[in-house]
């Protein structure tokens, strides 16, 4: 007799066991169709569970139902598909503006901190000499005056060193301007922040500039 093992509890291994030398004792059906033999083998009595040959309506369903699983698709159905293509489009419809008005806000806070910082000291030079100062060199880091009037190097890095806007009188008042070295507005100018100070602080305001930011980006 010969046996086709599947499955051995106890000491056997399936490969050790197929029936030939060894002594069936005992052979039951179990509810699940499976003969259960239990034999002895090289002296060891073990328990092998054997699959009960199907018939031929049995395994043509077997068949049938292993076609349809090995047939259906793990990928995404077209209707998924046009459902996530949406759910993009919409979080990027939301995010992208977002994102865009965050950057420019960066760009600009960025000449906003380093120009106030340049107001700040203009006003302790104009205490010191009367007058605002002329250039940025008389109030700049290191420079002249060590760090009378400014505590740091120019903070930003990515804007030209301010300089003072013509007509430069200096007098009862100043107004400073920076450029940025590769940032843009829409026509492609570059952007550009103003200061101003005493008297030609109204002068920035009515230039066309943004009221809370003063820089040419909102043109």
């Amino acid at each position: 007799m010969k046996f086709t093992p599947i499955k051995c509890l106890s000491i056997w291994k399936p490969t050790q066991f197929n029936g030939e030398n060894s002594t069936v004792l005992k052979g039951n059906l179990s509810p699940g169709r499976r003969l259960i033999i239990t034999a002895k083998y090289r002296g060891k009595v073990g328990v092998v569970f054997i699959m009960k040959k199907l018939s031929i309506h049995e395994a043509y369903l077997k068949k049938m139902l292993f076609q349809r699983a090995a047939a259906t698709s793990h990928g995404m159905t077209l209707i998924e598909l046009l459902v996530v293509i949406v759910i993009v489009g919409i979080l990027s419809a939301v995010a992208i503006p977002s994102l865009l008005t965050h950057i420019r806000r960066s760009k600009v806070a960025e000449a906003q901190t380093a120009l106030t910082a340049i107001s700040r000291g203009s006003e302790v030079y104009r205490m010191d000499f009367t007058v605002y100062p002329s250039d940025y060199t008389d109030i700049e880091f290191g420079g002249i005056h060590e760090d009378r009037y400014l505590n740091d190097p120019w903070q930003a890095p990515n804007y030209r060193l301010p300089e003072v806007v013509p007509p430069n009188l200096n007098l009862t008042g100043i107004r400073w301007m920076t450029e940025a070295y590769t940032y843009v507005i829409s026509n492609g100018d570059p952007l550009r922040c103003d200061i101003g100070l005493g008297d030609r602080r109204a002068e920035v305001l009515v230039s066309g500039y943004d009221l809370r930011n003063s820089c040419n980006t909102y043109q």
